[in-house]
């Protein structure tokens, strides 16, 4: 019985961390800065994500940012919302600040 409760809680313990994560979320200064828990679109053992457009408060747009920030940035909006096109994806987050 002990040990099909801790199989039990251990399944529980990896499912969640595969299946949930942390994103910090960057508002102005009398937000601050925040770790936001999401529901990731496909499983990862990365439990902390950030934005690899996010520069202090600003986001550079796609087009600006070198090939390993775009790709970063791609894999980051696979995870976080599901979005493959990263275009979308500046549209989403933005949608999401307001």
């Amino acid at each position: 019985m002990k040990v099909r409760a801790i199989l039990v809680i251990a399944t529980l313990l990896v499912g969640g961390w595969l299946w949930t994560g942390l994103d910090n979320y960057v508002g102005d200064h009398e937000v601050g800065s925040t770790w936001e828990p999401f529901l990731k679109s496909r499983p990862t053992f990365t439990l902390l994500f950030t934005n690899p457009a996010q520069q202090g408060l600003d986001r550079d747009a796609f087009e600006t940012m070198d090939p390993t920030r775009q790709q970063a940035f791609r894999d980051y909006c696979a995870i976080r919302f599901g979005i493959a096109d990263p275009h979308r994806c500046e549209k989403a987050i933005e949608d999401r600040r307001w």
